[in-house]
């Protein structure tokens, strides 16, 4: 009796660590999504906040010539004309100034193969991950697979 259980024992231990070698797996695969995420959704913000840096101007420069008191070009033709050429100056300065930084354009024309690049890893990932779990439920039960 003592080799039968011998032997049960040492699949008990292999099932253990085959248990415990798909658990790190997939916490890997997990925390490997989680930060793909989180970089995709850092370049998100900085465009939005490029962008609504850009439409501040407008509503900073209106905001000041839509004031009642007296300001240089009150009640003239130039004033109007000078706060369009503000608005325009400033946004377009802006700009260009957040696409150089690459905040507001894509860093690289491949930068949407890279965004959608997670899914394919985490397809790539799960494929790995159920091939090594139907091998280790066919061993589990002496090679033979039954629910095939």
């Amino acid at each position: 009796m003592g080799p039968y259980f011998q032997d049960v024992y040492d699949h008990v231990l292999c099932a253990m660590k085959w248990t415990e070698s798909l658990r790190d797996l997939a916490t890997s695969i997990l925390e490997a999504n989680l930060a793909l995420q989180g970089n995709r959704l850092n370049v998100i913000t900085k465009k939005v906040t490029g962008y609504a840096a850009i439409i501040a101007v407008p509503t900073a420069v209106t905001g000041f010539y839509g004031q009642n008191v007296p300001y240089p070009g009150f009640s003239e033709i130039g004033g109007f004309f000078s706060s369009v050429a503000l608005i325009v100056g400033f946004s377009t300065q802006l700009f260009f100034l957040f696409k150089r930084n690459d905040w507001i354009s894509d860093p690289d024309p491949h930068s949407r193969a890279v965004l959608s690049r997670p899914i394919l890893i985490d397809a790539l990932m799960a494929r790995r991950l159920w091939a090594l779990l139907t091998h280790f439920l066919a061993r589990l039960n002496g090679g033979s697979r039954p629910w095939h």
